[in-house]
């Protein structure tokens, strides 16, 4: 509020003062000299020394209520006793004691809320009249009303006389005595008299003290305003203000609360009272009074708030009674709340409203100027950044330090603390900088994403656009970052040049909502500028590239160009690398096709070790990735790995020629510094050059045994094909490889679960052969086997190698090998051969080639077994055909499943099988059919109902989609209820699937008895299962069926009943074109429209949309349609048939559902329309000259609330104008890319079909909206009434019938 007006206000209010004090006192003059004149002509009596006394006492005190009150106790005393004494004021219904004395003590004054009306005293101040009792014993039944007591002592008699000034009670005088008879009736007289005349004085006080008051008020606002202009931070301005109104007013509490944009709450900012301040409070717009008064920006009062449901209490302000919240709002914006609490009743009157009002006013002026220059200096703080970061980054050419100082920039002068910087290598973008403690675990990590993995990194860098966050937590592409659980929000855009992405730029806050769209521009800016910075660096460091590379293919031409010897040939790669590429340790591995396998075969550096076992250790290429790499890398060298487990790096370089394998370059650098792109480059051109000379040596030395090795697999080949049966297969397997390899004896043994058994053997003694043979090796008798099945690799054997115990001969394996027969990434058997001491040493060679022979052979197996599979697979399907056979006969879905688990024991050699059906909803089996069990326990199996959570058991079938075995020699037992029924020590669970979820699960007697299961009977037990998932299933899906199709005829009659109620005719009116069209977005719904006529020259259109679709739409549409025809045939006006509608609807219906309304009365022969709107779209006037305005009419839709207020409009339709009214089906048709077709489409589609008939102009706005949405699914009713004026002679169309959807 301006200065110069408050000033005036203060200056007003204290000469308004100044003037009350000069009449009362020139009132008091003219009274006494016309006393002194009476008393010079008369006797002086009691009466006129009373008025007397009580004037000069009056004069001689200021005017303040209390001396005041003091006065009239001074003079009281000279009328009567006054050893028991009361003066009290009427302020609202509260009663204030201003002077009080009990016994000749005086009280303290005291005030009784909520008793001015109580007792005698309510009932003098409603009277005006005073009261003399001599006995309150005596005349107690005939006292007016009854008095009230605060003490313990009643009184036996007194005189009551009211303070009354302008016909208003202000107080009462009361004396009492506990004496009967103590006061007569010339005291009460005497009393009157005093109390009249200062009633006056005190009413002039009164108004006196209120004027001071508002005086202070104003010096108030005065202060609070040269508060409010000095800019300081807002936080001190709250706590100012707040200690300002509490120290002039005395309020129990005055608190300032402001809204949050971003999570829309309101948050205590401020107050008076220190523990409601520490409390953090945070509200819901519309909760409590502060919620309730920022979300209606309006000042919300409680006088009671006892009584008032928007008070929302607070342990800390216990003592609250009335409290008064005020918007503090700018132009409708709401910027927060002054919340004022008092502990008294009733506490604010209409000054102080007008005072908080005021107040509140200035400080929400105050805080969105604060707020403005924030946000101003804030953006220019982030400007100035930027060029300072752009400045800084312009000068660095080394991309590692130019990505530490971007966010080192960042971090500094734009106040992120999660910054990180991922930089796109190929198809993968990887971390190269960051800020916080997690980005260095982030670092040693080498955290990476996949161009295509989820989450926002990989999607901003494959889409090229920023993308942004306020609650991440509410979005399913999120992925949590490592260490970064507590992310709230987020912030992503790319870093590219042109089209082409170079890396991305993400910012995470632990706040909600912490990144706006100029933060996303800023950081942008920001992004694009990196770009331009890295292409400069990575420019610089490709010319630097380039110079490294000459120098250093032709130090490899050089080197390689010497020699053909592979040995020579890998020393001299690693020996030139080392003099271009600094790297601790490297090796060379070289790939053998015939065995698919890769081997150590060159080392150098200065921790490598030449006696390690990886020197002779065989990867098989399927097994060789990056990991077994680094780890092989690790092994050759001596270096402990543990003192520089942070300052690994590694170069991996697969070395091909034409695209086949040659072997790997594995290079490792340990220390702080890692390979650079260019070294990384470098080592892939010596790569190329090596694989070349790699291969043209290898091709050298193997030609003198490619002959030999090409023979000996040949034979084997030969050998095996030849055979015709397994058991044929595995002979000619152990009696060739001896002759082949030149070892002495070998033996074959195939897989059996976990454990192999010895099936055929060659070269021992028969004795031995045949004690040997049927021997079972299990991972309990021969501690290797579980390593040959994990890795997959042949073992080396000799004298020291634990032999398998408890073998049926003793002989002692000098030099052998264990080579697993893989078939499918899977071991199926083993080929062992052996060596006696003192005979050849088993070669690398012998063992690659009886490796070949061991390929052969399982292949061989694989075949052999696969027709046996066949064999049995036509079997089993001939088991399952069956059952399929035997379920298809059968109508009823219960004697399916009779008949299968009647089936199965016959078909899988079992006792007992049964069936459950599983219940999702109630997570619970219940038990159907059974076989094998007693007729008691069939019956009683048949009503089981067996919680899935109550067994382990039941909870492995439905988690699991495998069966599930239970009971003797199995972790599950079987369920009690269970048990009692099969009477059998194990039991096979197989859960029933179908379609993806489980409908049920299959028991069954475990058919091995506990042992491992046949795998043939297993297979048709599975089928089996599956038969019967199907069964369930088909079941569900006819029960389904037919309550789908019960449903849809039971549509199909409601929707026939909706059309009946639409209007099958249209008025026909000469001059007049009129049509109309409906089309539900479901079979019913809930639009409708109408025609009914009102009288001569008199018609009611109706356009109604019930804010639902569906069913229960179209039974609302049906009443409110019945009710606007019989409200409107009354001929009331729109406004007060809407308004009668509407009082139906809420006294006789119990739904949620409401509906809009557009009620029109169309006089025929003016021309004119007379509308009202209950919250309906505008309808649309499209002028004979093709102009269009919308047809507003304030209102609410009806079956909302009561007494709703309706304005009421009228339009002329002049020739060749048009009015189509319509519900928002039409407006907010969406195309896919969810654009709406809009009022701006209808009005321009009107407009071009304005000359056409009515009929033509709906079909034209529905094929419109057809080709607007390009085939997307109707989501809402379509409805449209169209009213046209026909040009001068111009007669309507003929109209052919509706057509189904529903158009006239």
């Amino acid at each position: 509020m301006d200065t110069t007006v408050i000033l005036v206000m203060v200056v007003g209010a204290t000469l308004a003062v100044c003037g009350l004090a000069l009449g009362l006192v020139t009132g008091y003059w003219r009274g006494r000299r016309r006393g002194l004149s009476l008393a010079a002509h008369e006797r002086l009596s009691p009466e006129l020394d009373i008025l007397a006394g009580v004037g000069n006492a009056i004069l001689s005190v200021q005017l303040k209520v209390d001396a005041l009150c003091e006065v009239v106790y001074q003079q009281a005393t000279r009328i009567v006793d006054t050893h028991n004494f009361q003066i009290g004021l009427f302020e609202g219904n509260d009663y204030a004691i201003k002077v009080w004395l009990k016994d000749a003590e005086r009280l303290p004054p005291q005030t009784f809320a909520g008793k001015a009306d109580e007792g005698v005293i309510g009932w003098v101040r409603r009277t005006g009249n005073g009261l003399l009792v001599r006995d309150f014993e005596q005349e107690w039944d005939t006292l007016p009303a009854r008095p009230s007591y605060h003490t313990g002592n009643p009184s036996r008699s007194a005189v009551f006389v009211p303070l009354i000034a302008g016909g208003t009670a202000l107080g009462v005088i009361a004396v009492q005595s506990d004496q009967p008879g103590r006061f007569t009736e010339e005291d009460r007289r005497l009393l009157t008299l005093l109390a009249n005349q200062a009633s006056g004085a005190i009413r002039n006080a009164q108004t006196f003290e209120a004027t001071q008051e508002r005086a202070r008020q104003l010096r108030l606002i005065n202060d609070v305003t040269r508060q409010i202009v000095a800019i300081q931070p807002l936080p001190d301005l709250f706590r100012q203000i707040v200690t300002l109104i509490h120290d002039a007013f005395g309020y129990y509490s005055v608190s300032i609360f402001i809204v949050d944009e971003k999570s829309g709450r309101v948050e205590l900012r401020a107050s008076s009272h220190e523990g409601f301040a520490r409390a953090e409070l945070k509200l819901d717009m519309g909760s409590g009074m502060v919620g309730w008064a920022a979300e209606q920006a309006q000042t919300a009062l409680a006088p009671n708030v006892a009584e008032d449901p928007r008070f929302l209490p607070h342990a800390v302000l216990d003592a609250t009674r009335s409290e008064i919240s005020v918007p503090l709002a700018v132009q409708q914006r709401v910027l927060g709340v002054l919340d004022v609490q008092s502990n008294r009743l009733d506490a604010f009157g209409p000054d102080d409203i007008f005072l908080l009002e005021t107040l509140a006013g200035q400080l929400a002026i105050a805080i969105q100027e604060a707020q403005t220059y924030d946000a101003e200096r804030r953006q220019t703080e982030r400007v100035n950044a930027m060029t300072d970061v752009a400045r800084a980054l312009v000068s660095i050419l080394n991309i590692d330090d130019l990505l530490d100082e971007v966010v080192d920039l960042v971090t500094d002068h734009l106040g992120y603390n999660r910054v990180h910087l991922f930089l796109r290598v190929g198809d993968r973008l990887v971390f190269r900088s960051g800020s916080g403690v997690h980005s260095g675990r982030w670092a040693l990590e080498r955290l990476s994403f996949g161009i295509n993995d989820d989450g926002v990194i990989p999607w901003v860098a494959r889409e090229g656009k920023p993308k942004v966050s306020g609650d991440v937590n509410g979005n399913d592409w999120y992925l949590v970052g490592p260490e970064l659980a507590d992310t709230c929000s987020e912030m992503t855009v790319p870093i590219r040049i042109g089209a082409h992405v170079l890396g991305v730029f993400d910012i995470q806050s632990t706040e909600p909502d912490a990144f706006t769209d100029d933060d996303v521009a800023l950081i942008q800016a920001l992004a694009d500028t990196v770009a331009i910075a890295l292409r400069n660096a990575s420019l610089f460091a490709n010319e630097q590239r380039r110079r490294m590379l000459s120098e250093t293919l032709r130090e490899l031409s050089t080197v390689l160009g010497s020699s053909l010897d592979l040995n020579s040939v890998l020393d001299g790669i690693l020996v030139g690398l080392e003099r271009v590429v600094d790297y601790t340790a490297g090796m060379i591995l070289l790939y053998d096709p015939s065995t698919a396998t890769y081997q150590v075969s060159a080392a150098r550096g200065d921790l490598v070790e030449t006696d390690v076992g990886s020197w002779d250790e065989l990867i098989p290429a399927a097994e060789l990735d990056d990991t077994r790499l680094i780890n092989l890398l690790h092994q050759i060298t001596q270096a402990d790995e543990r003192e520089h487990a942070d300052h690994h790096d590694e170069i991996l370089v697969p070395l091909t020629v034409a695209g086949e394998p040659t072997g790997y370059l594995a290079l490792e650098r340990i220390g702080p510094d890692r390979f650079s792109p260019e070294d990384n480059e470098i080592i892939n051109t010596f790569a190329i050059q090596a694989a070349v000379a790699i291969t043209n040596a290898q091709l050298y030395m193997a030609q003198r045994e490619e002959a030999w090795v090409s023979t000996a697999l040949l034979q084997v080949a030969e050998a095996t094909a030849r055979a015709t049966s397994l058991d044929e297969v595995l002979s000619t397997v152990a009696r060739i490889t001896p002759l082949l390899v030149g070892v002495d004896w070998s033996a074959v043994l195939l897989a059996e679960s976990n454990n192999f058994r010895v099936i055929e053997v060659a070269g021992l003694s028969p004795e031995a052969a045949a004690a040997i043979t049927g021997y079972v090796v299990t991972p309990l008798n021969w501690p290797l086997l579980p390593q040959i099945k994990q890795d997959g690799q042949p073992i080396l054997l000799d004298a020291n190698t634990p032999k398998p115990t408890d073998l049926p001969v003793d002989f002692t394996i000098s030099q052998g090998v264990a080579l697993p027969l893989m078939a499918k990434g899977e071991v199926m058997g083993l080929l062992l051969i052996g060596q006696r001491e003192g005979t050849e040493p088993m070669t690398r060679r012998k063992i690659e080639l009886v490796s070949g022979i061991a390929n052969q052979a399982a292949l061989a197996i694989e075949s052999a077994q696969l027709l046996a599979a066949q064999q049995e697979e036509a079997w089993v399907s001939t088991a399952l055909l069956q059952v399929a056979e035997a379920v298809n006969t059968q109508i009823d879905p219960e004697q399916s499943l009779e008949t299968i688990v009647r089936l199965t024991p016959l078909l899988v050699g079992i006792e007992r099988c049964a069936v459950l059906k599983w219940d999702p909803a109630q997570h619970c089996f219940y038990g159907g059919p059974s076989w094998g069990l007693s007729p008691e326990s069939r019956d009683a199996f048949s009503e089981l109902e067996l919680f899935a959570e109550n067994s382990l058991f039941l909870t492995q079938l439905v988690e699991s989609t495998e069966p599930v075995s239970a009971g003797t020699g199995t972790d599950l037992p079987i369920p009690g209820a269970i048990q009692r029924l099969f009477e059998t020590p194990t039991l096979l669970g197989l859960p029933l699937i179908a379609r993806g979820h489980q409908v049920g699960a299959m028991l069954v007697d475990h058919p091995a008895l506990g042992g491992p299961i046949d795998r043939r009977r297993l297979n048709i037990l599975s089928g089996i299962a599956h038969q019967t998932a199907l069964t369930l299933e088909n079941a569900r899906l006819q029960l389904e069926a037919t309550t789908a199709e019960r449903i849809e005829r039971e549509l199909e009659v409601a929707r026939d009943i909706q059309r009946s109620f639409l209007p099958d005719t249209f008025p026909s009116i000469p001059g007049w074109d009129v049509s109309a069209f409906y089309r539900a977005a479901r079979q019913v719904g809930g639009d409708f429209y109408d025609f009914f006529e009102l009288g001569e020259n008199l018609w009611a259109i109706v356009v109604a949309d019930v804010a639902d679709k569906g069913v229960g739409a179209s039974l609302f549409m049906a009443l409110s349609r019945t009710l606007l025809r019989a409200v409107g045939s009354n001929r009331r006006t729109p406004a007060e048939t809407l308004a009668r509608v509407n009082e139906v609807l809420l006294r006789d219906t119990r739904s949620d559902l409401f509906v809009t309304v557009w009620y029109g009365m169309w006089d025929t022969a003016a021309g004119t329309v007379r509308f009202a709107s209950a919250g309906h779209n505008p309808p649309l006037l499209i002028h004979a000259d093709g102009t269009a305005e919308q047809l507003h009419a304030r209102g609410i839709a009806l079956g909302v609330v009561p007494n709703v207020r309706l304005e009421e409009t009228q339009v002329t339709l002049h020739p060749g104008d048009l009015l189509v009214a319509y519900t928002d089906g039409v407006t907010e048709a969406l195309r896919s890319d969810q654009t709406e077709f809009g009022v701006v489409g209808l009005q321009s589609t009107l407009s071009n079909l304005r000359h056409l008939p009515a009929e033509d102009i709906t079909r034209g706005v529905l094929t419109a909206i057809d080709n607007f949405v390009v085939g997307e699914p109707q989501f809402d009713d379509i409805t449209m009434v169209v009213l046209k004026h026909l040009e001068d002679g111009a007669v309507p169309q003929p109209r052919p019938e509706p057509p189904d959807e529903f158009t006239i």
